[in-house]
């Protein structure tokens, strides 16, 4: 099915030089992203060794997702330890912070975070999965916010199978701005959320079409977090502008970029948004 067989000490021998790799290539990284996101029961179910296992041993697939998450998460630590022990000559060195998808808190695996961890979140407040992390975990453990009725940019240009996408509608660029990263986050503990982060998935999106598809949809977002205290701007139209500009500055520039205006109302505002 595409998945890591959580019962094979070979997978975690292989997994281990991955994680190894990984240190060495990004010794400067503070997170490492274990992912986590959309595991396939019935996948696992289907492999009879799997099946096996989980009779011979009377086991559930949510055990053996937790004995993945424990023995991931060990063998990320020993590679880092490894790495930095490496490097600085047997001195020790804290291990990287793991990233994880939301998942790991509806798969009641949040509490086993290391103090570190955190978690990015795609479903949106209507789930309470953000709310209820928050009040479930130390205040070092962080979150990252993507939500998918906001912040998929790959949402509303159809899917694979020449159908609607799951995620429709299209986020335009006032979508992004509008929306609150931090709706129904209590002030206590605002402090906690790190950032967020446009997500732009490539089943359907390749070189010819990634850069249009990302910007300057993505600073509509980087616009609203930069400043987030201060709020929506007042006039939204002169936001559009800016925006309008930065496209025009980027395509000059060679950088796939898609308009959000006509150059013309660029150049005669007060000729397209008239009050």
């Amino acid at each position: 099915c595409g998945q890591l067989n959580p019962i094979s000490e070979l997978m975690y021998t292989v997994l281990a030089d991955v994680l190894l790799d990984v240190a060495a290539a990004f010794p400067g990284s503070p997170y490492v992203h274990l992912g986590f996101d959309e595991v396939n029961y019935q996948c696992w179910t289907s492999d009879p060794s799997i099946a096996a296992y989980l009779k011979a041993y009377n086991r559930s697939v949510a055990d053996v997702l937790e004995q993945f998450f424990t023995r991931e998460r060990e063998l990320l630590d020993a590679a880092f330890h490894q790495q930095n022990t490496t490097a600085t000559g047997g001195e020790f060195v804290p291990t990287k912070a793991a990233m994880y998808w939301d998942e790991v808190v509806s798969a009641g695996l949040h509490t086993k975070l290391r103090p570190h961890d955190t978690v990015q979140f795609w479903h949106d407040s209507a789930s309470e999965l953000l709310q209820h992390y928050l009040s479930a975990t130390p205040a070092t453990n962080t979150a990252i916010v993507s939500t998918y009725s906001a912040y998929y940019l790959d949402c509303g240009t159809g899917n694979e199978f020449g159908s609607q996408s799951w995620c429709d509608p299209y986020k335009s660029w006032r979508t992004i701005y509008l929306n609150d990263p931090l709706k129904g986050v209590a002030s206590s503990q605002r402090e906690r959320i790190i950032g967020g982060e446009v997500a732009l998935w490539s089943e359907v999106a390749g070189p010819g079409s990634i850069g249009a598809k990302l910007w300057p949809r993505a600073s509509a977002y980087g616009s609203r977090l930069w400043n987030y205290e201060a709020g929506v701007a007042a006039d939204v139209v002169e936001l559009e502008m800016d925006l309008g500009t930065l496209a025009m500055s980027m395509q000059r520039r060679g950088i796939p970029c898609d308009l959000i205006v006509p150059e013309f109302c660029l150049h005669n505002q007060e000729l397209c948004f008239q009050s």
